[in-house]
C-alpha cells in the first residue's frame, strides 16, 4: 500500500586481501528499494573503512614492536649508544639508561653531544679521539668525574648504498675484572 515502508538491505565486506574483518550493512525503510548507486557507496565506504582498519592495526603494531625494542634497549645489561656520523666524530642521538647513570647525566645533557666528550681516551694529550675498534678498553667519564671501566664493542650503522651513516657502540662494565686483576697482581 502507498505510504507503507519497507526495510531495504545490502551488506559489502570489510577486507583485509582474502581476510574478512566484518561487515558493513546499510538498511533503509523507505517504498523505494535499495540500488546500484547504493551498493557502489556502500562498496566504496568498505573499502575506505577496510584500509583505515588495517591501517589502524598496522600502525598498532609498529607502536608494539616499537616499545619492545626501546624496553629491551633500556633494560640491557650493558651501557649503549646510538651515534650519528658527523665530521668531528661519532655524535649522540640515543642512549640507554645504563650509560646515563655511568656518565652520571641526563638524557637531554647528552643528547646531541660527542661521544668523545664522555671517554677518558678524549681527554689524553696524545691526539685526537677515534671510535675504538671492538674490544677495546676505554674508560667513561661521569660528569661528577666518577671512571667507569670498560670494553667497547662498536658497529658501524651503514646506508643502503654502504656509507657509514652512524655507529652502534656498546660498553660492557668490566670494573669487576679489573678489581679482581688488581687484587691478583697484589698477592
Amino acid at each position: 500500500t502507498e505510504g507503507e515502508y519497507t526495510p531495504w538491505l545490502i551488506s559489502a565486506r570489510l577486507r583485509q586481501g582474502n581476510d574478512v574483518l566484518g561487515y558493513l550493512v546499510l538498511r533503509r525503510h523507505s517504498a523505494v528499494p535499495l540500488g546500484e548507486a547504493d551498493r557502489s557507496f556502500l562498496e566504496v565506504l568498505a573499502t575506505v573503512l577496510s584500509q583505515s582498519i588495517c591501517s589502524h592495526r598496522r600502525e598498532a603494531q609498529l607502536r608494539t614492536a616499537q616499545d619492545r625494542y626501546r624496553e629491551l634497549f633500556e633494560d640491557a645489561p650493558a651501557m649503549y649508544v646510538i651515534a650519528r656520523h658527523s665530521a668531528g666524530g661519532p655524535v649522540i642521538s640515543d642512549c640507554n639508561d645504563l650509560f646515563l647513570r655511568a656518565v652520571e647525566s641526563e638524557r637531554g645533557h647528552v643528547i646531541g653531544r660527542p661521544l668523545a666528550d664522555f671517554d677518558a681516551a678524549s681527554h689524553r694529550p696524545e691526539g685526537e679521539y677515534r671510535l675504538a675498534v671492538s674490544g677495546e678498553e676505554r674508560q667513561l667519564i661521569g660528569r661528577e668525574g666518577r671512571v667507569t671501566d670498560t670494553l667497547l664493542r662498536a658497529t658501524p650503522e651503514l646506508s643502503p648504498d654502504g656509507q657509514v651513516v652512524g655507529t652502534r657502540v656498546m660498553y660492557i662494565d668490566i670494573a669487576d675484572r679489573k678489581l679482581l686483576q688488581q687484587q691478583l697482581r697484589h698477592q
